[in-house]
Formats: structure tokens, C-alpha cells, sequence
């Protein structure tokens, strides 16, 4: 790293004017990849390395749908009641004989 910061400040020096742009990452993918190669790997002589560029992603997302068990709520007996003309078979919800559905004449 020092040679090359010292390269960099000779060359520098021979120029008239210079600027320092910042290039944000998701505009330089690219060289962004070959900084992560290059840090990876342990390369200790000049080779060529083919790096090839997918458009879309290998792994596609699977969709999740999360469905959870919920218990009936007070109104479920009542639709029942008037879908079906069904009435609860629990105690504490009365009996059959104590609810008569209307009959229609």
C-alpha cells in the first residue's frame, strides 16, 4: 500500500489540477467486485481471471406466506347460524331445543 500511495503522489505531482470525485458503490458494481476478489484471494503472480456478470440474481426468493391458526371469534356461531341454520352443539352456547330457527310459511 505505501508503494503505491507513493506512486500515486509522484504522479501527482505532474500534473497541473486534479480532483478526487467520490463514486458510489452502486454506480461502480464492477470494480466494487474486483476489490472483493482481489482481497480474497491470494494471488502471488499475474493471472487471468474471467469474471463473468449475471444480469439477474442465481437464487431467486421464495414467496412466504405466513398463516397462523386463529380461534373463531363471537361472530363465527352467528354466520353459522344464518348460512347454515346450524346451531353450536357446546353447553354453554344453549341447546338446540332452547333456539328455534324461524320457519318460513
Amino acid at each position: 500500500m505505501v508503494r503505491y500511495l507513493t506512486l500515486v503522489e509522484d504522479r501527482l505531482k505532474r500534473l497541473d489540477e486534479w480532483t478526487v470525485r467520490h463514486i458510489p458503490q452502486i454506480k461502480n458494481l464492477k470494480v466494487d467486485t474486483l476489490t472483493r476478489i482481489a482481497a480474497t484471494l491470494s494471488i502471488r503472480e499475474v493471472i487471468m481471471l474471467p469474471i463473468y456478470l449475471q444480469s439477474t440474481p442465481s437464487i431467486t426468493p421464495k414467496l412466504v406466506c405466513s398463516a397462523t391458526k386463529v380461534d373463531p371469534d363471537w361472530m363465527h356461531d352467528i354466520v353459522k347460524y344464518l348460512k347454515l341454520g346450524e346451531l353450536p352443539e357446546d353447553k354453554k352456547h344453549g341447546t338446540k331445543s332452547a333456539y328455534r330457527p324461524p320457519v318460513s310459511p
